[in-house]
């Protein structure tokens, strides 16, 4: 009888942790009526820093968060910059390493890849940021990815802690595999 208890309460504790580790549940946000995307439940709107961002969300003590910009051909045209989705991935990965300490990037796919019908490219990149508020060296990982479509382009991006990755990647994917416009 002892045995069975033990085994009980092992196998009790046993499906708790796994419970705890399960995919997140998701809902879908629309914005700005122009695109949408499966987020995870546990992550709200957020001041993200980003004025030029039409999606800040994220969760502070889980450290994963996201964000997207939004900007049109013509107004990229208009400023002489007639990017391929290429181009403008790598304009954007320019930008992202040029505050990081140390990146490493990996290109996901060789390939431009169609998700709902966007051009997209996307890559992994692990690095650092001088975080001056408490005087350290934060390691980070973001997975971004550019969508083309015949009149925008689309930024996303979502990231978290280094040593998190593992436990948001597969939601980091779903998110990105979501994303459409409206």
């Amino acid at each position: 009888m002892k045995t069975i208890k033990i085994t009980s309460a092992l196998l009790f504790l046993l499906l708790t942790i796994i419970g705890c580790n399960s995919e997140a549940n998701f809902a879908t946000k629309t914005v700005d009526n122009k695109f949408e995307l499966s987020v995870p439940d546990y992550m709200k709107d957020l001041a993200l820093g980003n004025v030029d961002a039409n999606l800040q969300m994220g969760h502070a003590l889980k450290e994963h968060y996201a964000m997207v910009i939004h900007e049109t051909k013509a107004s990229l045209v208009e400023a002489g910059l007639n990017y391929s989705v290429e181009d403008y991935a790598k304009f954007a990965l320019d930008f992202l390493k040029s505050g990081m300490v140390n990146p490493k990037v990996q290109r996901v796919s060789d390939d431009v890849v169609k998700i709902n019908d966007l051009e997209s490219v996307s890559y992994k990149v692990w690095g650092a940021f001088e975080n001056d508020d408490i005087g350290e060296i934060v390691k980070v990982f973001y997975y971004i990815t550019i969508y083309k479509s015949e009149t925008d382009y689309y930024a996303f991006s979502t990231w978290t802690l280094q040593d998190r990755e593992k436990k948001y990647l597969k939601i980091m994917e779903q998110m990105i595999n979501s994303f459409k416009e409206v």
